[in-house]
């Protein structure tokens, strides 16, 4: 089982009670992680017709078996759920560090069953899994919960949590890793109607590699086309943000797609760049293309946080008519 850590993390919260279940080699070969893996548990153990919010729901989080080793672009988490929004499969995909620490915990996949009878956050330092009280971190927003978390377990910890609107059931709410990465498609508000706040997560061990010096040679042939790719080197320079004037966006619901020069400088990768103060890449990846900015004036002056994506600036501004 190169590539895999080989175990299931199944949480039942309506017995407050954790198992570690084999990964059947058989299932890994066939489904690869991530999405296939999810998609497997939710149609064999969701029935047909059940409440998003209700507790015969499944909320799942899993990633691939590239996830936690070396190579760029490779720590990734997929949270699927049936959504309450859309009463359907709802997949949502995130980066970071927390699937790479998730992996090196020893987990391939968290199954998430039932609903506790109180705020509960779930606690992973490698071996060690815990369900604890998260009674005083109900009622903060993403942000207080994380910095919470990394008072009382270390700043090593990395965490995916729920803020107020998955603790309020709006169906959009998303799973929220590391503060600044998101998985959408309702999954917060699934973890809000299960009464889970958030997962902790340490992890220290490594990935099992088959042949350590042919895959280290494939990473070394893979980061060196990330650091010399056109390409690659512009979304490292402007992160995703090189959409909003390259992949020319739909403005108010697609009535029509607007050319560079009716982009506001603003919005402009140009006009973001200028208050940036450093880049930051998930786990292991050389293409670091998220920028990092710092509020320069007004009430939240001095606040650092990373950027939105291209999706974001697109779909929930420009294409709404905000610009």
């Amino acid at each position: 089982m190169h590539g895999w850590a080989g175990t299931v993390l199944r949480v039942d919260l309506n017995r407050e009670k954790v198992v570690k279940q084999p990964l059947d080699p058989k299932v890994a070969k066939d489904f690869m992680g991530g999405r296939g893996l999810n998609s497997k548990v939710l149609f064999d153990e969701v029935k047909p017709g059940i409440d998003p919010l209700g507790p015969e729901n499944v909320y799942c989080m899993s990633s691939g078996p590239l996830t936690g080793t070396a190579i760029s672009l490779s720590s990734r988490i997929q949270v699927s759920t049936i959504s309450p929004l859309s009463y359907i499969l709802g997949d949502g995909n995130s980066g970071g560090d927390f699937p790479a620490l998730l992996r090196r915990a020893g987990y391939d996949q968290i199954v998430i069953t039932g609903r506790a009878s109180k705020p509960k956050y779930i606690w992973i330092e490698n071996d060690n899994v815990e369900l604890r009280d998260a009674s005083d971190l109900w009622g903060r927003n993403n942000y207080d919960t994380a910095d919470m978390l990394h008072e009382d377990l270390g700043n090593d910890v990395r965490v995916a949590s729920i803020g107020q609107a998955g603790e309020n059931l709006v169906r959009f709410a998303c799973t929220v890793f590391d503060r600044h990465f998101t998985a959408a498609r309702g999954s917060g508000a699934v973890l809000g109607s299960k009464n889970l706040k958030a997962i902790a997560v340490r992890g220290t061990g490594k990935v099992s590699i088959a042949k350590p010096d042919e895959y280290m040679q494939l990473v070394r042939e893979d980061t060196q086309f990330f650091l010399t790719d056109r390409t690659q080197r512009e979304i490292h320079k402007y992160g995703t943000h090189l959409g909003v004037v390259n992949w020319y966006p739909g403005y108010r619901y697609f009535k029509k797609l607007l050319s560079k020069e009716e982009i506001p400088f603003e919005l402009t990768p140009e006009g973001f760049k200028k208050d940036e103060i450093g880049r930051y890449g998930c786990f292991g990846c050389v293409v670091a293309c998220r920028d990092v900015f710092k509020i320069p004036d007004g009430p939240y002056k001095g606040e650092v946080g990373k950027a939105l994506e291209y999706e974001t600036i697109f779909c929930t501004g420009i294409n709404c008519g905000i610009m």
